[in-house]
């Protein structure tokens, strides 16, 4: 196995400026595999051709890319379907672009379908939309905690080199504990750390595991009421977490 090393496997991007993430812990470049992994703070625009250019180039270039896309967490296929858009205006011929057939409406049977997950083993880069991480998790990730058809195919993608990206839900499926609220944001100062999703507070979820220096947040720029405190809560929720460290990103941008 080819040695680890931290500036090929976790870059920084962003429109605004290079890097806007909050790190509340150092990097270790030991926790990192064969593979890439890209994380998006959510809401990355058009414009941010950076990332799309990074996506690209690790994939194998405008040529030879095949970008799986995930829909699962996402409550509809027009996410996906702009992605897959912006894509092909980058380049990228629209025949090597698939939009996996697992989505909300039947990731529960589909995520162990050869014929669904065929798009991810034909893949150099899957790219998970945003949404909701824990029907993400659902999918990859079977009752008893073993891993899906689709994730099995995921896991054997990123062990040869391929390219696992997401962004918002999609950037946090990728550790291997991810945080996901049932109410606002800052409930978590006054209910702490949930037991299971459906509890106030913050839960943290088994994610994909392929992330291990520690756990992916999202959006930690924006101040609506339901979605400000994210520093705060990744505060509360990183105790008695191993490793101790929490990467919080802002929207527009990328690690």
């Amino acid at each position: 196995m080819q040695k680890p090393h931290a500036t090929r496997s976790i870059l920084p991007f962003a429109k605004r400026r290079l890097l806007n993430a909050l790190i509340l812990s150092g990097l270790c470049s030991s926790a990192f595999a064969d593979g890439h992994l890209l994380a998006v703070g959510g809401m990355l625009k058009a414009s941010n051709k950076p990332v799309y250019d990074k996506l690209i180039e690790l994939a194998g270039g405008a040529e030879k890319a095949r970008i799986a896309i995930m829909p699962t967490a996402s409550g509809s296929l027009s996410s996906s379907k702009r992605f897959q858009a912006e894509l092909v205006a980058l380049g990228i011929p629209a025949e090597q672009i698939s939009i996996v057939a697992i989505d909300k409406q039947n990731y529960l049977t589909s995520m162990n379908d050869p014929a669904a997950v065929k798009p991810l083993t034909e893949a150099s880069a899957v790219w998970f939309v945003g949404g909701d991480q824990a029907r993400l998790a659902k999918a990859l990730l079977q009752a008893d905690g073993s891993p899906s058809l689709a994730m099995q195919a995921i896991s054997a993608l990123y062990q040869k080199g391929g390219v696992i990206a997401g962004t918002s839900a999609g950037a946090s499926i990728l550790g291997a504990s991810m945080p996901t609220a049932y109410g606002v944001v800052m409930d978590t100062l006054d209910f702490g750390v949930a037991s299971r999703a459906d509890q106030r507070g913050t839960a943290l979820l088994k994610g994909a595991g392929l992330f291990k220096a520690g756990i992916i947040d999202q959006h930690l720029d924006q101040i609506e009421e339901t979605s400000s405190g994210r520093a705060a809560r990744m505060a509360s929720y990183l105790v008695g977490q191993t490793p101790a460290k929490g990467f919080g990103l802002d929207t527009n941008t990328a690690i």
